[in-house]
């Protein structure tokens, strides 16, 4: 296959969530319309400026949420013929600030990657929102995907002695849960009955609500999810949240669980409330809201159904191959 069908996908680390769910699925898409993708890690010192001067060697380069310092910018400026960025954070906030100002020094690299990109990807409208704000002239939103086969739909019982919440999440995100404990140890002193079970590389500890601590495991964690019966989706009210692409959200739905959310960013789009689940405003509500579906397995069962729907109907990979394929394909063949 010649250079010029060839595309050079440069990402910090494969063996992240991010590119199992945003990049590794629609590698095989892209072969089949013709497109030979080489993945490779961003390398360093000189490996770094002999990598990106190969990229001229490529049809393209997709770069993989990676902001570019100014010499990566220049290299690749003068060696790529297109470049893709996609990205599904809002990067340019820290994580645990609640400025609304984003990071001086992360703003300057996200400005100057999306200026040298003549296509962004972004993972929902409030981040393509920002990379519109800074300069960016196209900009693609692909949701955040999954493999809805992977999950078995929820059979929830009528009469059963417990109820187990579920929270799964990378163990960075676990802080935004310890945010919402209080609200978890009042829904244990209304709601005896009640677990809490955390999927995770990390450990959460509260006062009162019994808490099931288990290690993520891509081989189990459909078992682990498919164990409990209403998925949580706390979030504080910050920039840095507002960017995030509500993939436990999608997960609880591919596996028929009915989900309580806060409404913040992509959680609010997603969980359609009184639909597939609820969108809780504050303590009171989260715990009314649980408290309907722990009493009500008909009401789970109908929420659940919906929120699978909607997974497989939008969100599954088959759904969106196209879309990402299309997008990459029309920037890849489009005149210079």
């Amino acid at each position: 296959m010649s250079g010029s069908q060839r595309l050079l996908i440069i990402t910090r680390k494969i063996e992240t969530s991010s590119f199992r769910q945003r990049i590794e699925p629609y590698i095989e898409h892209l072969t089949a319309r013709g497109i030979d993708c080489e993945v490779q890690e961003l390398k360093q010192g000189r490996g770094r400026r002999a990598q990106l001067k190969a990229a001229c060697n490529y049809l393209g380069v997709w770069i993989h949420k990676k902001t570019l310092t100014r010499m990566d910018a220049f290299r690749l400026r003068r060696n790529a013929k297109k470049v893709i960025y996609e990205f599904d954070d809002a990067i340019v906030f820290r994580s645990g600030s609640e400025s609304p100002d984003p990071h001086p020094l992360r703003l300057k690299r996200f400005r100057r990657t999306i200026g040298l990109a003549n296509l962004v990807i972004a993972g929902n409208e409030v981040l393509a929102d920002l990379a519109r704000d800074y300069g960016a002239q196209d900009v693609a939103v692909i949701p955040t995907g999954l493999d809805t086969s992977r999950y078995a739909p929820k059979a929830h019982e009528h009469e059963t002695d417990q109820i187990r919440l579920v929270w799964i999440g990378a163990d960075g995100m676990l802080k935004q849960l310890r945010e919402f404990t209080e609200m978890l140890d009042s829904i244990s002193w209304e709601l005896p009955d009640v677990i809490l079970r955390v999927i995770a590389d990390d450990e959460l500890i509260t006062e009162t609500l019994p808490v099931e601590n288990l290690s993520w495991s891509r081989k189990e964690e459909v078992r682990m999810l498919n164990e409990c019966d209403i998925g949580i989706a706390p979030l504080p009210d910050t920039p840095f949240a507002q960017g995030q692409c509500a993939f436990n959200v999608l997960q609880y739905m591919a596996a028929g669980l009915p989900v309580v959310s806060s409404p913040i960013g992509a959680n609010a789009e997603y969980v359609a409330d009184y639909e597939s689940g609820f969108l809780a405003y504050d303590d009171r509500h989260w715990v009314d809201s649980i408290s309907q579906l722990v009493y009500d397995a008909e009401l789970r069962t109908t929420q659940g159904q919906a929120g699978r729907l909607r997974a497989c109907d939008e969100f599954d990979f088959s759904v969106l191959a196209p879309k990402v394929c299309d997008a990459i394909m029309g920037v890849l063949e489009s005149a210079d």
